[in-house]
């Protein structure tokens, strides 16, 4: 685990300074979660919705460690015409969703997850956000939602990593105590 780990933070640091891109920070800290995921829990007929969009070089990297997408395709990050853009791009192969505008990620996770026990398929649906994202109101909308259709399938990680775009996500808007939040909404924490 810790040689993909280097290898997609290696990747990351590279290709976001000779993009000159920006997001690093969010790129780093989901590193790990991704790792988790992608090495020890997604099986392949499972969905995997990256919600903080903004992150998107780190699943691209991830997904170059898995053989998905090539080196060639890994490479050309903020070249002209490539398909792996700042934000999370379903035109990339692997990718169930695109994102960027935070808030989007858990309802669609939510609508593939009750379609596929709708369905009984035995998918489970994974879904990464930001804890910036707490502060949308689609965010609680849907997780009483799937909470009240009883969606044993679907697995929400939040990458509480404490920081939004304009400053500390507590000094944003207070959203602790999350494990207490979410049991209020339902769900198993």
């Amino acid at each position: 685990m810790n040689k993909y780990i280097r290898n997609i933070r290696s990747n990351i640091l590279n290709l976001t300074f000779r993009a000159k891109s920006s997001h690093i920070g969010s790129c780093l800290s989901t590193v790990e979660i991704l790792v988790a995921l992608y090495y020890g829990v997604l099986r392949k007929k499972d969905r995997f919705i990256l919600s903080k969009g903004h992150a998107a070089l780190a699943l691209y990297s991830t997904l170059f460690e898995k053989k998905i997408i090539s080196k060639k395709i890994l490479n050309s990050f903020g070249s002209n015409k490539t398909i792996l853009m700042n934000h999370i791009s379903n035109k990339v192969n692997g990718v169930e969703f695109s994102t960027g505008s935070l808030g989007h990620g858990l309802p669609v996770s939510v609508g593939k997850a009750l379609k596929f026990k709708t369905n009984n398929e035995n998918n489970k649906v994974y879904v990464l956000m930001s804890d910036g994202e707490l502060n949308e109101g689609t965010t609680w909308e849907s997780a009483m939602f799937a909470s009240a259709q009883n969606l044993k399938n679907l697995t929400l990680v939040v990458d509480y990593n404490k920081w939004q775009a304009t400053g500390r996500s507590e000094e944003i808007m207070r959203i602790k105590p999350l494990d207490k939040k979410f049991r209020a909404f339902g769900w198993d924490t």
